[in-house]
């Protein structure tokens, strides 16, 4: 169970580089890295948009006079952070939710200068409506004054969604504000709007779906650094959940050690996303994410000094000391005095996760087939608390018989599921005898059978 934005191109990564490389040498050194745009169209992958609510008619914006009464005006959030405080403060978002939303790891590190506590103009819309003649019309508000009747005309006929879809291509917004240190400031973005039909018949359209996707600000930006002999490959994402226009809403940090996976789509999880503040294990020196600029054109680390004792959450690291919460026993339990000397998989699930839940009678049986051969299995609950009797009902009823820890899924911050890089259910972990993790694979269609494939090629007794 993933929370991802739409992707429009696969990202294959063996062509663009950088210039220079910057290098570090001394504990508390900082990295300034220009971070560029992979502009080859191969490279390219930018963020859509889908509109955040429609307006009731009767609203604020001064229409033309050729609208009637059947129309539409699609409103589009680009600074989702700022869409939470907004709601939030005209409590359209209960309490709840907020402290919910707030505590997550999504926003943790978020620089809260970037935001003000009062609306601003953020956000863009979209009018929509049809003519007699069956025709749509569609004006974007491109100057962001609330006001239709000053802004270019689409003609929308059927004969325009040949395929089943159209877009109109590079459509210009202004006067769009986003705040940086506690400072207002406005900036123009370019979109293109898609319009996708649901049904095409004499001359009628009935949409599906309406976004707009920037192709401006790319949603990856890419650079590179050197320690001693190691290069580091860093790729910048927006943030998956607010999806801004920019990267000051805690943006998505990739970085692979000596090389680039030959395609991004193709990591299965074995890469992990960093944010600010977190700590970056390599297997040969540790990095703290200090700042990261507006636009994702630049990103500062800092040094903190070699990894002498290999430990983190990526592959080829040593896993740190998991303390938890063995919630069976009732007892608390270090998982690494409980697997030591032996293979063992990791199994993070929730009673709340549908995918989870469905996987298990298959989970079951790779633990029926390699618990003989001496692999420990852990099942870790990043569940709320209240929650331990449902639980302990869906082992009981899924005869899952190896041991049970407990992470509160409140405490998200503090617990495994950030010490180990989880962002992602089921997901599953694969440690050596040796303490090393030696596999990654977050929860996807197919992750039981490369869980097993994986045993089945590695895990000799």
């Amino acid at each position: 169970m993933r929370t991802v934005f739409h992707i429009a191109t696969c990202i294959l990564l063996f062509v663009c580089r950088p210039a220079v490389a910057q290098s570090v040498n001394n504990k508390g050194d900082l990295l300034y890295l220009k971070l560029q745009t992979l502009n080859n169209s191969d490279f390219s992958v930018y963020a859509d948009y889908f509109a955040s609510r429609l307006l009731p008619p009767g609203s604020k914006f001064i229409l033309p006079g050729t609208v009637g009464e059947s129309y539409a005006i699609y409103e589009f959030a680009l600074d989702g952070y700022q869409e939470l405080r907004e709601n939030y403060s005209r409590k359209l978002i209960p309490d709840s939710i907020y402290q919910l939303y707030a505590t997550t790891n999504e926003i943790n590190g978020v620089d809260t200068t970037n935001y003000l506590p009062y609306p601003i103009r953020h956000r863009i819309h979209i009018l929509l409506y049809s003519l007699p003649t069956g025709h749509y019309q569609l004006i974007p508000d491109t100057n962001n004054n609330d006001d239709f009747s000053d802004d270019e005309i689409y003609n929308l006929s059927k004969d325009d969604f040949k395929d089943g879809s159209f877009k109109i291509k590079n459509v210009r917004f202004y006067n769009i504000e986003y705040a940086q240190h506690k400072q207002l400031f406005k900036l123009g973005h370019t979109f293109n709007i898609n319009l996708k039909a649901k049904e095409i018949s004499d001359g009628e359209i009935t949409l599906e779906d309406l976004k707009v996707s920037s192709i401006e600000n790319p949603a990856v930006q890419f650079g590179y650094f050197a320690v001693g002999q190691n290069k580091y490959y860093v790729l910048l994402f927006i943030n998956s959940v607010w999806m801004d226009i920019n990267y000051k809403a805690n943006p998505n940090i990739l970085i692979f050690e000596n090389n680039l996976p030959a395609n991004l789509n193709g990591i299965n999880g074995t890469a992990f996303f960093n944010r600010l503040k977190d700590t970056i294990y390599t297997t040969s020196a540790l990095f703290n994410v200090a700042y990261c600029s507006l636009l994702g054109d630049s990103l500062v680390l800092k040094y903190l000094g070699p990894n002498h004792q290999l430990l983190g959450a990526g592959i080829g690291l040593k896993v740190p000391r998991m303390n938890s919460y063995d919630y069976i026993n009732k007892t608390k339990a270090v998982v690494n005095d409980s697997i030591k000397g032996h293979y063992a998989v990791l199994d993070f699930w929730g009673s709340w996760c549908g995918p989870c839940i469905k996987g298990l009678p298959d989970f079951r049986k790779v633990f029926t087939r390699y618990a003989p051969k001496g692999v420990k299995f852990v099942s870790i609950a990043v569940d709320e608390p209240a929650n331990v009797p449902l639980l302990k009902k869906i082992i009981a009823r899924e005869n899952l018989t190896w041991m049970h820890f407990l992470e509160d899924r409140g405490d998200a911050l503090h617990n495994l599921t950030q010490l180990l890089r989880i962002d992602a259910f089921p997901y599953y972990i694969v440690i050596d005898p040796n303490g090393t993790i030696v596999y990654r694979n977050s929860g996807n269609s197919n992750s039981i059978n490369e869980l097993e494939a994986y045993l089945e090629r590695n895990v000799i007794y």
